[in-house]
């Protein structure tokens, strides 16, 4: 649903594509299953991280 919703420079990839995205979508709930370490870096509390901490996107 989340594809027909998405505005129209962006969404005919989604489109062309979402047999794809369809069958994948549920891949990292699998893999939070498959793989005891996943469960505690499946969901992101957003909440938790402070203005001044340093984001895992800005390290490096």
């Amino acid at each position: 649903m989340a594809v027909f919703t998405l505005p129209a420079g962006i969404n005919r990839f989604y489109k062309a594509n979402i047999k794809y995205i369809s069958d994948h979508a549920v891949d990292p709930d699998k893999r939070r299953y498959a793989d005891t370490t996943e469960a505690p870096r499946h969901y992101l509390d957003v909440e938790l991280y402070e203005p001044h901490r340093q984001y895992p996107a800005q390290m490096g």
